[in-house]
């Protein structure tokens, strides 16, 4: 059963336990609420393994029918799970503490569990405004020929210096001078993985990155350049081939509705971005409509019937 626990995560949309009182469909499904796994289900779901039924299955060797008309004592008790109270008619709940399940967790599995409560990184933390980053390691910002990033700017050959600044060294003004080329500037950075915005400052002019789209709006009205320091991962979405345009648009560039651009395919679309560890929001906009990620069932939920896409990228 717990195998098929984990692998279920997966594979389930979890809505807010208040929600239960208002459900009329079978459903079951698994949440956390203070430190305890809460599995809920309507008996209309036992013996099916639809979508909204498929966690039910984790179940069925208690011969979940019988026990509930037979009543105590239960045979899942053996392996820790309680029956608690009955939520209405044909409704019911089990509980398991969550330091009862020893085995060894997926991220995306805990998010699915409960969005709220498994707690990391998520791009959003960009927030601009607010000039705050991810620092999701120890290591610092330096140098390096070897490095994981390069800075290029072209022209300015007759400036006297050229500084890059951003929020991996806190928009310092003076510690990062780039080096002169034959049509520009250029210096090889080791950052670590993570949302950073930056600029570059020829001879006391700040301007953003001119070679990249993915820019955002600054508290001065001007536009800092997004650099993204992870792994390379390539968004898709499946048909739509009428579309004449389809904008990929999530927390990782402050949900901008035109920078990310999809490039069609015979099949689709699809977009190329690195993207750091940890959770990231996004939708598609097909010819100026929003809609989820038809192929990923991670999903976060909110008041108003809103659902973004969720992406979790491990370190």
């Amino acid at each position: 059963m717990i195998k098929h626990f984990v692998i279920l995560f997966l594979m389930i949309v979890v809505f807010p336990l208040n929600k239960a009182n208002c459900q009329t469909q079978p459903y079951a499904e698994y949440v956390i609420v203070d430190g305890e796994v809460v599995f809920r289900f309507h008996d209309a779901c036992i013996g099916k393994t639809s979508d909204q039924c498929l966690p039910i299955v984790d179940f069925e060797k208690y011969k979940l029918k019988e026990s509930l008309a037979k009543g105590a004592p239960y045979p899942w008790t053996k392996d820790g799970w309680k029956l608690t109270k009955q939520v209405r008619k044909n409704e019911f709940e089990l509980h398991r503490s969550l330091s009862d399940f020893n085995e060894k967790m997926d991220v995306g599995d805990k998010f699915m569990i409960d969005a709220a409560y498994w707690k990391m990184p998520y791009s959003e933390a960009l927030a601009s405004k607010k000039g705050e980053t991810i620092d999701l390691t120890p290591k610092s910002v330096s140098v390096n020929p070897r490095g994981n990033t390069i800075f290029n700017l072209k022209g300015f050959t007759k400036a006297k210096e050229v500084i890059l600044a951003g929020s991996f060294n806190n928009w310092n003004e003076h510690a990062i001078k780039m080096n002169k080329t034959a049509d520009g500037w250029k210096i090889v950075m080791e950052i670590p993985p993570g949302l950073y915005e930056y600029k570059f400052i020829a001879d006391g002019q700040w301007m953003h990155d001119p070679t990249t789209k993915n820019v955002v709006e600054n508290q001065y009205g001007t536009l800092n350049s997004i650099l993204s320091v992870g792994k390379e991962l390539t968004f898709t979405l499946p048909g739509y081939l009428k579309a004449k345009k389809v904008i990929l648009s999530g927390s990782f560039n402050s949900w901008n509705e035109s920078a990310f651009k999809m490039t069609k395919t015979t099949t689709g679309w699809k977009y190329v971005l690195k993207l750091p560890p940890g959770k990231h929001y996004y939708k598609f906009i097909v010819d100026g409509d929003w809609i989820i990620d038809p192929t990923n069932k991670l999903i976060q939920h909110y008041m108003g019937g809103i659902e973004n896409s969720v992406l979790v990228v491990k370190k």
